[in-house]
Formats: C-alpha cells, structure tokens, sequence
C-alpha cells in the first residue's frame, strides 16, 4: 500500500513485463480512479499476491476480468476495488477490509484465499505474539519484525484510509 506509486513487475518467467500504479492511500488503480462511483456495482477484492495481480497483464488481472464479466452479465457499471496484498493471509484480508469498508460500501466482497501458506502466515503471527488490539479485542495492527542475525526486517503492515486519516488527531 505504497501511496502515489508507479510499480512494475516481471512475469515468473520473465517473458513479460508489467506495471501498475497506485493512487493517494496506496491502493492499485486498475481502470480510471478509486473514488467510489455512486453509479456502479461496488466489490472489494481481497487476497493476497494472486488478487493483487502484480504477476500478469492488468487486463488478464482477476479485478479486471470479474469486472468485465460482471459488467457484461448485469448490464451496469462495475467498479472493483482491488485491495490485494502480497504475502498477507486472513489476519491482515480483515484489518483492510475493516479499514476500506465504510470509505467504498461496497454491493459485494470477494476474498480469495490460498491454502498452501495464507492460513500457516496468520499462524505464525499469533504464535509469535505479534499481533496488537483494540479494546474490543479485535486485531488492529502487526508488530515489526527484526532478525538482525537472520538478517530479516518486516516492517508492519497497518491498513488506514483517507477518511480515517482525517479523524486522527495527534495526542
């Protein structure tokens, strides 16, 4: 969720080469902008690497095919908000889409979950202790993660949008 950002991104291969760009909250922008269109058919995506679609064309990305399928099918506008994270599992698919739900309310939610690793990543983090709450006990943020000997660093991953943003004040 790097805000204002061009990225690009090699195919597995490397037979081709992709890119995409993000807009002010860090979130893919696959056709046009992600202001909610009070016109169109609303989803949130979520998932990991595989919803993200760094690794394809953006117009084979799966955001783009339910879009146009969707679109084709209803005979209305469609906008799908791809909020995909590369290696995230169920923990942080939660903390975004409670962090985006209220700016884009949505008409539908579609989660794609990979079971080779998504479900062992979220168990990690909870062994591990490194999960932080709220005062409802609902999973807000991930700690920081440092193996200097490992040399490992993860930095943590703390979803917030724009109108969220506007609500904080400094304390």
């Amino acid at each position: 969720f790097a805000p204002n950002r061009r990225s690009w991104n090699r195919s597995l291969h490397g037979e081709f080469l992709t890119s995409w760009r993000t807009d002010r909250q860090g979130i893919i922008i696959r056709d046009g902008s992600n202001r909610p269109q009070p016109d169109a058919f609303r989803i949130l995506a979520l998932g990991d690497s595989f919803m993200q679609g760094g690794h394809t064309f953006i117009e084979d990305s799966l955001t783009v095919l339910l879009t146009d399928e969707l679109e084709a099918r209803l005979g209305t506008p469609v906008q799908t908000i791809n909020l995909g994270f590369s290696a995230s599992g169920p923990t942080t698919y939660l903390m975004i889409y409670r962090s985006f739900v209220d700016e884009f309310d949505p008409d539908m939610v579609v989660m794609m979950l990979y079971v080779g690793n998504d479900f062992t990543e979220d168990v990690r983090l909870y062994h591990a202790d490194r999960l932080n709450y709220d005062s409802e006990e609902r999973v807000i943020s991930i700690e920081e993660y440092f193996d200097y000997a490992a040399g490992l660093a993860w930095s943590p991953f703390q979803p917030v949008s724009a109108a969220a943003l506007t609500r904080l004040r400094p304390t």
